[in-house]
């Protein structure tokens, strides 16, 4: 049971020492909900992505990657490499959360 308890505690310092502070994103978040564009047609999203990919210190941005895809490098020295890969086209749906970040 103390090991339990133990690892709990363990566990629950290491997550909020690792916690990321989001806030900047708030912006960001709202901005992409508010201007929603369909697929093909995400050429204010793919715009935003490289802009925070710049401004986060990507080596090399490219547009335009198969019409409105964006790649960015970010290099932390030698070792692993992590591939993130997220979708920025919108779904038609009627929106019924009337939230002030909701078309």
């Amino acid at each position: 049971m103390a090991n339990a308890r133990q690892a709990r505690n363990i566990l629950g310092e290491i997550i909020r020492e690792s916690c990321l502070d989001l806030g900047r994103y708030r912006e960001i978040y709202k901005k992409v909900h508010r201007n929603l564009e369909f697929s093909e047609q995400e050429t204010r999203m793919a715009a935003l992505v490289g802009q925070h990919l710049t401004e986060l210190g990507s080596t090399k941005v490219i547009a335009n990657i198969g019409g409105t895809s964006v790649v960015g490098a970010l290099q932390n020295g030698k070792g692993p490499v992590v591939l993130v890969r997220f979708e920025l086209d919108a779904l038609p749906m009627e929106e019924h959360a009337r939230l002030p970040s909701s078309r």
